[in-house]
């Protein structure tokens, strides 16, 4: 997912950063372009877009970041590959939150 990728890596710095307006941005361009790639995402896509998306939402001050992050370890949980698994839920357990 090349263009969802590209807007992922701004919204992780600025939510990382403190930026909630940028962050939120570029969070809902990739929640937009994981929609319209729908059957083309991998699990890890989606789980990825989830995490991406909680963590701008968190930024944010959302209390909807809550429950997309429970949404993105669920996600992550579901992936059959233990190595993705293993990076997935060690990076989502290291966020921001």
């Amino acid at each position: 997912m090349g263009a969802e990728g590209g807007e992922r890596l701004p919204a992780t710095v600025h939510s990382y950063l403190g930026h909630g307006e940028p962050a939120g941005s570029h969070a809902e361009a990739c929640e937009e372009l994981s929609a319209q790639n729908g059957a083309e995402q991998t699990p890890f896509d989606r789980a990825w877009m989830l995490e991406y998306l909680a963590l701008a939402r968190d930024c944010a001050g959302s209390l909807e970041s809550a429950e997309l992050q429970a949404r993105a370890r669920r996600a992550g949980d579901e992936l059959v590959d233990e190595g993705d698994k293993k990076v997935f839920l060690g990076l989502l357990d290291a966020g921001a939150w």
